[in-house]
């Protein structure tokens, strides 16, 4: 990150459940504003922020308050480095609001409401775009049942 000049990179992951790998997200090499509004790319578990880019901000009130976050943070980095490898595992439990891309959706609305400032026809636009795209298209089912270590 020094040597390149990157303040806000993240990597892939490995969504675990019951120590089975069950799917698996990298994410693009490149993320803008416009591209994290309708997909969350940063797990929290692989961010990698530099201090000078973090200044004062703080994780917000707000509810799925690490996105929140990475949105203020991109407007100012401009673009976040997404790392090919999968560098950590995600352990999914049952009943976590995580677990339920439909129990989100009140956070992204929050957010793109409240934090973002955003308007109700582009805050639902939004939240279709980022259900279609994490329904459809985010993570990579793993067809072997590979146990974590």
């Amino acid at each position: 990150m020094v040597q390149n000049d990157i303040s806000f990179t993240c990597s892939g992951y490995r969504l675990v459940k019951s120590g089975i790998v069950i799917s698996s997200y990298v994410p693009p090499k490149e993320v803008t504003y416009k591209d994290l509004l309708t997909n969350n790319s940063v797990g929290c578990l692989t961010a990698m922020v530099r201090k000078d880019l973090l200044g004062d901000l703080r994780f917000p009130i707000c509810g799925h308050e690490d996105f929140a976050l990475w949105l203020k943070l991109v407007k100012k980095s401009k673009i976040i480095y997404g790392m090919q490898q999968n560098l950590a595992d995600y352990n999914l439990i049952e009943g976590s609001v995580s677990s339920s891309k439909f129990k989100l959706i009140p956070f992204f609305w929050n957010i793109y409401r409240n934090e973002e400032k955003l308007s109700i026809s582009l805050s639902l636009y939004y939240c279709i775009g980022y259900l279609i795209n994490v329904i459809l298209f985010k993570y990579k089912k793993t067809s072997n049942t590979n146990r974590t270590k």
